[in-house]
């Protein structure tokens, strides 16, 4: 595998740990707040708007700068892929 597909799943997966536990614990103890923060943030639509863009952005770049297909180091065992 590149170095670049390490880090970046070294990244993402750090990334989505530290993210999921927080949510978890923001959860646990603070329900409400939680729920209170999200249907905020749903009904605010600048926010959700400047949100989707960013995630759009991030993603091209991602997709333009780590753009590999061949080397793929798995075997996908659905009859659509080819597996």
């Amino acid at each position: 595998m590149l170095p670049l597909t390490i880090y970046l799943a070294k990244l993402f997966g750090l990334y989505f740990i530290v993210i999921a536990l927080a949510m978890v614990a923001k959860i646990v103890f603070d329900k409400q707040s939680t729920i209170a923060t999200v249907n905020a943030f749903m009904r605010n639509a600048p926010l959700t708007l400047f949100n989707d863009v960013v995630t759009v952005i991030v993603g091209l770049a991602l997709v333009i700068g780590h753009n590999v297909w061949s080397a793929a180091p798995f075997r996908s065992s659905s009859p659509f892929w080819g597996g």
